[in-house]
C-alpha cells in the first residue's frame, strides 16, 4: 500500500516512475519532479486512465 512517507520521498529519476497503491491507483513520478496521481480501469472492454491531479505533499503547520 502506498503510504504518505512514500509519496513525499519519491525522487526522480532518469525516466518516469510509477508507484502503485491498490486497485488500479498509483503516483506517477516525472523526471522533472513532478508528482501526479492516476488511475487504471476497464471501461468497455478497454483499458482507460485518468488523471487525478498533481500530488500536493505539503508539510502540515505543525511540521514548519
Amino acid at each position: 500500500m502506498l503510504t504518505d512517507m512514500h509519496c513525499r520521498t519519491a525522487k526522480p529519476r532518469e525516466r518516469l516512475y510509477r508507484l502503485n497503491d491498490r486497485d488500479g491507483l498509483y503516483l506517477e513520478v516525472k523526471p522533472n519532479g513532478v508528482k501526479a496521481f492516476r488511475y487504471r480501469f476497464m471501461l468497455g472492454g478497454k483499458e482507460s486512465m485518468m488523471a487525478l491531479g498533481e500530488a500536493l505533499l505539503h508539510k502540515s503547520s505543525r511540521e514548519r
